[in-house]
Order: structure tokens, then sequence, then C-alpha cells
């Protein structure tokens, strides 16, 4: 499976039972009317429900745990980065405190689209509301997972790896004082709790 795309079994029996209905309903409806020529079939109405991939979390077509699975070379050949990274931030900021497993996945993903396609989606302007994210969540992971990005968004990685991204307008969004003592709450945090993080 690629991350926009799962073919396995289970969806291939999904979309065999699909077209094998419709094309009993096609059938039955071209003996009702007398034949093949006297019916024509909406193809563009015709869709197919994949039960088996209800739990799996999609955001712009692409399903976030195959996506967290697969390798960097999936990121670098997406066409619209900046749209995918404002869609992965909506469903952070809309599952926020609701469902943590979906926004941890979330912000892993931000992370990794913004460590291969920053300099392509650009300043984020919104830095400030992952900072108030971090100071509100009572979810550890999500508090570290957001840490993460914020460090990713100002730059601080891997050099060896990854192409340095270097956007001041991410950092300058902290210099005020609310991120400030955002972030020494989290560095005592850190000094305080040690085992807990």
């Amino acid at each position: 499976s690629l991350p926009d795309l799962i073919w396995n079994q289970q969806t291939r029996q999904e979309l065999r039972i699909a077209l094998e209905l419709e094309i009993q309903s096609i059938q039955g409806e071209a003996e009702a009317r007398g034949g093949l020529d006297r019916f024509a079939w909406n193809h563009e109405q015709f869709s197919v429900a994949y039960p088996s991939l209800h739990d799996e979390v999609q955001i712009g077509g692409v399903y976030m745990r195959l996506w967290l699975q697969a390798g960097d070379s999936f990121i670098k050949t997406w066409d619209d980065p900046a749209r995918l990274f404002e869609l992965l931030f909506r469903r952070l900021l809309c599952d926020m405190d609701r469902d943590n497993m979906v926004t941890n996945m979330c912000v892993q993903c931000l992370s990794r689209l913004y460590l291969m396609k920053g300099g392509e989606i650009g300043m984020f302007p919104d830095v400030m509301i992952l900072v108030r994210s971090m100071g509100k969540t009572k979810c550890l992971e999500t508090q570290h997972r957001l840490l993460s990005l914020i460090a990713t968004l100002l730059g601080v990685l891997d050099e060896e790896k990854y192409i340095k991204i270097n956007i001041p307008d991410n950092a300058e969004q902290l210099l005020n004082t609310e991120s400030i003592h955002h972030l020494c709450q989290f560095i005592a945090w850190g000094h305080t709790r040690a085992p807990q993080i």
C-alpha cells in the first residue's frame, strides 16, 4: 500500500461486491426498460464504500498511518505541500484533546512535511497557536511532539539528513512574553519532572 492508496485483499473484495451489485442493478433496469440501448448508466453517481478503511485517518487524500510508516520519497514527490500542510494543521486543531492518536499523527506528519518541503511551504503564521496548544493540552506526548514541531519550524534539525530550513519569520513570532513564559515553564518541568518526561 502507498500512503495515498490502500489496495489489499479486503479492499479488492469490497470493490468486487460493489461492482457486482451495480451490474445486477443495471441488468435489472435494462430488462425492465427493454434493453441496454434504452438505459444510461450515470457512472459519476457510482461510488464504493470501503468499510475496511473506516478507521483509517485520511487527510488530503493521504492515509496518515501509512504515511508515517513510509519513507521520505513519498513526501518528496508531493505536488502541493502547502495545501497538505494547511489541511493537516486544520485537522490538528479540530482533534486537539479530543483524539490524542489523531492529534499526534497530525503533528508528526506536519513535522515530516516541513522537514522535506519547508522551503516550498514557507513561513507558518500560526506558531503561537502551537505554543498555546502545547501549554493547554493534557497529553504529555502531544506536548513533546508540538515542541518538536516548533523546533522543526525554527530550523533546529539534523543538518546531515535534511536541508537547512531558514525562515526567520517563524522565529520572530516567538519573540513575545507569552511564548517565553510557556517555553520557560516547559524548561522548568523538564528539570522538576524528569522521570515523567
